[in-house]
């Protein structure tokens, strides 16, 4: 970084003015009360004005690889900031880590329901997933709660840590949404809800809810959960107020759309939505950006660069970066030999 120093300091300077501001992995054809929702005028955990991370899942290395959003050359020393696959180092039996081949989907959260922890990461891999420690007082990546499938895959293909330290998955080859008891180690009871090619899970602590995608009958929707119970018991039941037609068919992701809680990201095979969560209406992503076949849709908070990956059967080296007001193309970062699945900002806030 040092003898790149003023390279990197004006890129930052670009970037921070905005940049001129399956998904499966595998192509498919195919006890609480019900309240209104509980908005919240800020977030309980502070706001990022730019995320410095992007997390990616790559299958090459078959780890969790975290890179400076900063840095133009993401090959060379110093651009990755940490990367993560579970070790009996960390906490995590060695049987167990051999199912973890290179994650699905990553979210770092401001969380203080661990000890020595107070920002916790979500991985998981087709049949794994864990909480680790991000900040805390334990090494970075410490197991704080994480279970594995043995024999036949579930293919989970997103997680959420809640509030309370309870993990939120879903599973794409199972059909469910789950909510999980980390009380325990591992394993341990969960709520459950039923939900075709279920691919994302996203807590909204402004509208109280657990938004997921997948198909519901003949619909392929986004709709949202109530988080009920206890930490210990939970329950999972439908608001379905909210739920919605996708645009298109076979959904992948879903993310905060930072800048505005009223609106989510959405992606599915067709292209890239903005989802109103007033209106349950979508509109198409601006310009460019709006791609078919897009794993992972975030953008930087307060409504900056869009960061995408796009994967039709095989899966990219790059990801891309889009202008949040016109779509233009803004740059992308490329990773020699990677195997990137989904690749998005890596920020502590949940929206």
């Amino acid at each position: 970084m040092k003898k790149n120093q003023k390279i990197i300091i004006g890129w930052s300077l670009i970037l921070l003015m905005g940049l001129g501001t399956s998904c499966s992995r595998y192509e498919s054809t195919e006890e609480t009360q019900r309240e209104a929702p509980k908005r919240q005028t800020s977030t309980a955990s502070g706001v990022e004005t730019v995320s410095p991370y992007i997390s990616v899942g790559n299958l090459n290395t078959g780890k969790l690889e975290v890179y400076k959003y900063s840095w133009p050359d993401w090959n060379v020393a110093g651009a990755k900031e940490w990367s993560f696959a579970p070790t009996t180092a960390l906490g995590f039996s060695a049987t167990g880590s051999t199912y973890f081949n290179g994650p699905t989907d990553a979210k770092v959260r401001y969380n203080a329901a661990f000890s020595g922890a107070t920002s916790v990461v979500a991985v998981t891999d087709n049949s794994w997933a864990g909480l680790v420690t991000w900040e805390g007082t334990t090494v970075r990546g410490t197991k704080l709660w994480g279970k594995y499938w043995t024999g036949t895959s579930p293919g989970i293909h997103s997680g959420e840590v809640l509030p309370n330290g309870n993990m939120a998955l879903a599973a794409a080859d199972e059909n469910w949404v789950r909510v999980y008891n980390t009380s325990v180690s591992s394993g341990s009871n969960y709520a459950q809800f039923d939900i075709v090619f279920a691919h994302s899970v996203l807590w909204d602590p402004v509208y109280n809810r657990l938004w997921v995608n997948g198909k519901i009958g003949s619909e392929h929707v986004v709709t949202a959960l109530i988080v009920g119970g206890t930490r210990t018991a939970p329950t999972l039941t439908e608001d379905s107020t909210y739920r919605s037609k996708l645009p298109g068919s076979w959904a992948h992701d879903l993310s905060p759309y930072y800048g505005d809680v009223d609106k989510l990201w959405a992606s599915d095979n067709q292209g890239v939505h903005i989802f109103n969560k007033v209106t349950k209406q979508f509109a198409p992503a601006p310009g460019a950006s709006n791609r078919i076949y897009v794993k992972g849709i975030s953008n930087q908070t307060e409504g900056g660069v869009i960061v995408e990956t796009k994967g039709e059967n095989t899966y990219s080296t790059t990801v891309d970066f889009f202008n949040p007001t016109t779509g233009v193309a803004a740059g992308s970062r490329t990773v020699t030999n990677a195997v990137f699945y989904k690749g998005k900002v890596f920020t502590r806030a949940y929206q």
